[in-house]
């Protein structure tokens, strides 16, 4: 390719009407996309409902488990076995 501009210049209006074609041909799946997005999109609002209440439900269970694994700490033996 040669660097003038008039080389370049005819390049540049290629491959605009390229990119055009491309972006024609793409748009279908993204339409596509969206769609299916749109579609998810109250069952990822119930999903995210749902997690939060998960997360709320799961909060003791940490705090539980910390627990117990101070008191394991505690009651182990010098030999580092825990005896319970």
């Amino acid at each position: 390719m040669k660097f003038d501009k008039a080389t370049l210049r005819e390049r540049f209006h290629v491959a605009q009407s390229e990119k055009a074609a491309v972006e024609a041909a793409v748009q279908p799946l993204i339409d596509q996309r969206e769609a299916l997005i749109a579609e998810m999109r109250p069952m990822q609002e119930r999903l995210d409902a749902l997690n939060e209440q998960l997360k709320d439900a799961r909060e003791p269970l940490y705090e539980l488990s910390v627990e117990i694994g101070a008191i394991a700490r505690f009651l182990r033996d010098p030999d580092g076995k825990t005896r319970v």
